[in-house]
């Protein structure tokens, strides 16, 4: 096929070969942005759920409701929505907070722990990342035989999968090197997959 600035265009022997080339590419996209969604949703539902906890452990701590815990969400929403725009209102942090107490997940003595690979972009592209130097890396997830160039989310779940903590780790070193760091401030059982030992 010909380049014409910088695009692939059909010559007119293979409109079919373009057609199937367009169809692989295209289900090759919406499958990437599939698994960058589910991964996003699966990160922040983690966030939400860590902001609650916060809001309960260390503000109200650990009571079903502090005497002053309405100020402490006027507060926190204002000045999250300062920093970070949209999305902090109280309604949203109190949601959050019930989201935590309402699971009673936060209680439980058992606490899994487990990383999962994040890509940022295929290796292959991975030289020409311009969005996370320093902070993307390649990695290998042996339960999925995959090679990949991102992070590594660090999950800590309740023992019905609630993600309880999580930490966004770097994607080269062992998991048995995050360890440490996955069960800090957690007193109890952390069962792991062979990837800590």
């Amino acid at each position: 096929m010909p380049r014409r600035s910088g695009t692939l265009v059909p010559t007119k022997s293979s409109p079919d070969a373009y057609d199937a080339v367009l169809a692989e590419i295209t289900r090759i996209l919406e499958a990437g942005r599939r698994a960058a969604a589910r991964s996003v949703n699966a990160v922040m539902t983690a966030t939400y759920w860590e902001i609650g906890r916060r809001i309960i452990e260390i503000e109200q701590g650990g009571e079903k409701r502090a005497g002053y815990g309405e100020q402490v969400l006027e507060r926190l929403s204002h000045d999250l929505t300062r920093r970070f725009g949209r999305g902090f209102g109280v309604v949203n942090a109190e949601l959050q907070r019930r989201l935590t107490c309402l699971s009673g997940q936060a209680q439980d003595p058992v606490r899994p722990i487990d990383t999962l690979p994040l890509p940022v972009c295929t290796c292959t592209r991975a030289p020409r990342d311009q969005c996370f130097p320093g902070e993307a890396d390649y990695g290998y997830c042996d339960a999925k035989d995959l090679h990949y160039y991102g992070s590594k989310p660090g999950l800590r779940i309740s023992r019905c999968g609630m993600i309880i903590h999580f930490l966004l780790l770097a994607a080269r070193p062992d998991d048995i090197n995050h360890l440490e760091v996955l069960g800090a401030g957690f007193r109890g059982i952390v069962p792991a997959d062979k990837g800590f030992i």
